[in-house]
């Protein structure tokens, strides 16, 4: 928010506060003060100490996808026949599985990986107690390269019930598997000269990473279209060593090796090349050039895909998702596998160490690190220690009456952003905010109203717009604050504000205050501040940040939310006309729709003032991390008495807005 405070001349006293403190008496209840002023309105206002709902913990789903290095450097260090070790020599395609040497301990030859696995799953499970078994689902994708490349035939033969989003159930029937192919590897191990790997292969993550790319999008879009993707978190862990071999050099050492020459000249055509496809001794083109990269890459895997450039596009694809598919929130954390076992002369290489490179190249993505048995982080609450929220926005308004430019308190009956005087004029029903049934009155007239290729009865963002409205203001249909400037898009268009254009550094009445505090301030945005009389009705926001505490009724106790002194002074309530029936925009949740909260105008009787308070807080650890809330209240016009009302947080409802984050 923008850190101001306007002093008004001839208004003493006068402070409008966007995110400044302010410091007052403490009350404990809400008191609602009618205090005439000239012409018919009367003054309300609200004071109260109240602390910060918490945010909704309870979302609808949870999505997990735990991709896991599966590779035979989880148990083993590399032996000198190795093309990477000292003497790469005996068996370059990798022919004979066989290894004469006694590796030294690999990257996780415990087991860490799994043992942490389990602890999520555990942890997921308590979260799962006494909710629907599709609400809670984790994908373990192991990944190999070479000979055992995953998924391997086996893999393929089941699917559905391995590398896909299972049941709580099902993925622990699949952990138990991959923790028996690890020991089944570290046994062999263990044996020396005979062992041969059975499951794990090299480190090639690229072709399983698009699967698990694919995966995540397919199970984005299937909740997208069931109405359940916003407020349903997807959490990706990718854990590995963060080493990927084999690389492209690999190849080329094989082929010298071999005793293959760097260019291939001799005949391609000899006649003892016809009828087969192997012959070196006359065909050196074919041997060199085709049958050792075949081999090459059935015993090790393509070294073309293990490069950095290509798994940092894929895991920037997966961090785009939610933008392309326009819904959901996913976090991504990138765990590395005992660092300090990590040969010395593989950590700082850009080719081959791929979690150094891939930190350098994201700011978004989480890191940490897996050594014991203690899990780095918890699955459900991902790469923090508790969120910390505070008041990021709080403004308040009267759905039937402002300021306008000339400084008159205008009466909006059916709080469509047109005054009850300008719907007479113009032919218009001022019980009705949209005369015409499909844009509201103030939209049609300024902008002109869109019927064809879009929905008047659907609000596909919750923020009070109909798909027909969005598409006439050319506003973002699913994106409830399209211009980003913490004000929801239809209360921009009943003030008379361009909801496509943050209100926070512009200032139409050209009065050296902005347009977003004239908003704050229930004033047209033509207003001039200087020129309203001391009578006029100016609405006055005073916040005090009292400290953190911890947020109440919440499964995770290590959330705290602010605690704040509020007042909230100056808004006009006037006399209001009866108005007609109107039915409320809907949304779609799938195949049917569900009525959102209404952050608009009601049908009400005479003398009927709506009121709304609109909140927002965010988590101080991640701006990503933010909710809505709304308090509404009804106020009849010229009350007179003083009404004592406990009005705090608690009474405020969570609005379900949807909020695409864009760069």
């Amino acid at each position: 928010m923008l850190l101001s405070r306007w002093l008004r001349a001839g208004l003493p006293g006068l402070a409008l506060l966007t995110g400044l403190f302010w410091s007052f008496q403490n009350c404990s209840d809400v008191r609602l003060l009618s205090n005439k002023v000239e012409g018919s309105s009367t003054l309300l206002s609200i004071t109260t100490r109240t602390q910060l709902k918490p945010p909704v913990i309870k979302p609808k789903k949870i999505r997990v996808l735990l991709f896991v290095d599966q590779s035979y450097s989880m148990i083993w260090q590399k032996c000198a026949a190795d093309l990477d070790g000292e003497s790469a020599s005996s068996d370059p395609i990798g022919k004979n599985l066989l290894r004469s040497c006694t590796p030294e301990k690999g990257a996780d030859q415990e087991g860490y990986r799994y043992t942490v696995i389990q602890s999520w799953l555990d942890e997921l499970k308590l979260v799962a107690e006494n909710r629907d078994p599709d609400d809670v689902k984790v994908a373990i994708i192991p990944f190999s390269g070479g000979r055992y490349a995953r998924p391997n035939a086996e893999d393929r033969q089941y699917l559905e019930d391995r590398f896909a989003y299972l049941s709580l159930d099902k993925a622990q029937a699949w952990l138990n598997k991959l923790v028996e192919e690890h020991q089944s590897d570290l046994q062999r191990t263990l044996k020396g000269q005979d062992w041969g790997p059975e499951f794990m292969g090299t480190t090639v993550p690229f072709t399983t990473l698009t699967l698990a790319t694919d995966l995540v999008a397919d199970e984005m879009n299937k909740l997208k279209n069931e109405g359940e993707l916003d407020g349903s978190p997807f959490r990706f862990v990718y854990i590995s060593d963060g080493v990927f071999k084999p690389i492209e050099p690999y190849l080329a050492k094989v082929k010298q090796i071999v005793g293959c020459p760097q260019s291939c000249s001799a005949e391609p055509n000899h006649p003892a090349c016809a009828s087969h496809n192997y012959c070196y001794p006359y065909c050196p083109r074919t041997y060199c050039e085709t049958i050792i990269p075949r081999d090459f890459k059935l015993a090790f895997g393509d070294p073309a895909v293990n490069r950095v450039d290509l798994i940092v596009n894929e895991l920037q694809k997966i961090l785009d998702l939610p933008n392309q598919i326009k819904g959901g929130l996913l976090t991504m954390h990138l765990v590395k596998l005992s660092p300090e076992r990590v040969p010395v002369e593989d950590r700082p290489s850009p080719q081959i160490n791929i979690f150094d490179e891939v930190f350098k190249a994201s700011n978004k993505i989480h890191r940490s690190i897996i050594n014991s048995t203690e899990a780095p982080f918890s699955i459900v609450n991902v790469g923090q220690g508790g969120y910390s929220y505070r008041l990021d926005q709080l403004y308040a308004m009267n759905l039937n009456a402002w300021v306008d430019a000339r400084g008159n308190v205008a009466v909006d009956s059916d709080g469509d952003g047109l005054n009850d005087q300008a719907e007479v004029r113009l032919g218009r029903n001022p019980r009705h905010p949209r005369s015409a049934n499909v844009c509201l009155d103030s939209i049609d007239e300024g902008y002109g109203c869109r019927v064809i290729g879009c929905e008047a009865t659907l609000d596909i963002d919750g923020d009070g717009l109909s798909h027909c409205e969005e598409k006439s203001l050319d506003t973002l249909s699913d994106e409830a604050d399209s211009d980003g400037d913490l004000v929801l898009d239809l209360h921009e268009v009943l003030r008379g504000y361009n909801p496509n254009t943050s209100q926070i550094m512009t200032s139409a009445a050209n009065d050296g205050i902005s347009d977003m505090d004239h908003f704050l301030m229930g004033l047209n945005p033509y207003t001039r501040v200087s020129d309203l009389d001391k009578s006029t009705p100016v609405i006055q926001i005073f916040t005090e940040f009292l400290g953190f505490k911890k947020a109440s009724d919440q499964p995770d106790e290590r959330d705290v939310t602010g605690e704040y002194n509020i007042q909230i002074r100056g808004i006009p309530i006037v006399d209001t006309l009866e108005t007609e029936e109107f039915a409320q925009l809907v949304r779609h949740t799938g195949s049917s729709t569900k009525n959102p909260l209404v952050v608009g105008a009601k049908p009400h009787g005479p003398g009927v003032n709506q009121i709304v308070i609109l909140a927002r807080a965010v988590a101080d650890q991640d701006p990503s991390r933010f909710y809505w809330m709304i308090y509404r209240k009804d106020i009849a016009a010229g009350s007179g008495q003083e009404l004592g009302l406990k009005v705090d947080f608690s009474e405020f409802e969570y609005l379900d807005l949807l909020s695409v984050k864009r760069d």
